[in-house]
């Protein structure tokens, strides 16, 4: 489902925080909300598992969303509208920013020119521990598979 960006504005006014309720994680950085559209998290990008793409790690990322996000209700910030019309947003739980945590767990990589320094922190702090996807030889970023595999 997809939300005209008009209408975003319309509904979020001046105001780019909001709460809602995550009712379904499509995969570890989109999530369907209760106010009726699609979020996809800002600043980082997590494997694919989803639209026919199944990326290593996809799955792992899907079940980290899950189990932190899915059916709670959550802070977002709003940094932006994407080119399919979602909501690009900061994601909090518990004042717990969950692009870093998805970073940290080895779960996404950061968006280059579009992540904070936290994330990038993260990011490194994971390649150096080897964790989650950077525990492979030649981790393979979302936006190539993507491209690869069209």
């Amino acid at each position: 489902m997809k939300i005209c960006p008009l209408l975003c504005i319309l509904l979020m006014g001046c105001h780019p925080h909001f709460k809602a309720r995550i009712t379904k994680v499509i995969d570890g950085d989109s999530f369907y909300i209760s106010t009726g559209g699609e979020v996809r998290l800002s600043g980082c990008d997590a494997p694919e598992n989803t639209r026919g793409h199944f990326q290593q790690y996809g799955p792992e990322a899907k079940q980290f969303a899950v189990q932190h996000l899915q059916g709670r209700v959550v802070s977002f910030e709003q940094t932006g509208i994407d080119q399919y019309g979602r909501l690009v947003c900061k994601i909090s739980a518990d004042e717990n920013d969950f692009g870093t945590l998805l970073v940290q767990a080895g779960l996404a990589w950061v968006y280059r020119g579009y992540g904070e320094s936290k994330l990038y922190s993260a990011q490194l702090t994971a390649r150096r521990n080897k964790t989650g996807l950077w525990a492979g030889m030649h981790p393979v970023p979302p936006f190539v598979f993507r491209h690869q595999n069209k």
